[in-house]
């Protein structure tokens, strides 16, 4: 899980078949690298568009952090 404001990943996928997903997912990057927010919602059915290429397994890990820490400080 990364904590950070922003960071960097370089991932590889084979077969390189990814390429409707990734095109449906995200808008092309301009400007500063990684300035842009990240749109979940959009991801997420992109990924059930193409259930062939991305299967989302659950919420991304911070949204599960938060909804433990908070259990936690009530208990």
């Amino acid at each position: 899980m990364v904590t950070s404001e922003s960071t960097l990943i370089l991932t590889l996928q084979t077969p390189a078949s990814g390429e409707a997903f990734y095109r449906d997912a995200s808008e092309p990057a301009s400007g500063e690298t990684g300035s842009a927010r990240r749109d979940f919602d959009r991801v997420r059915a992109a990924a059930e568009r193409h259930p062939d290429l991305m299967q989302i397994l659950g919420p991304p890990p911070f949204e599960a952090a938060r909804e433990h820490s908070a259990a936690k400080a009530k208990a």
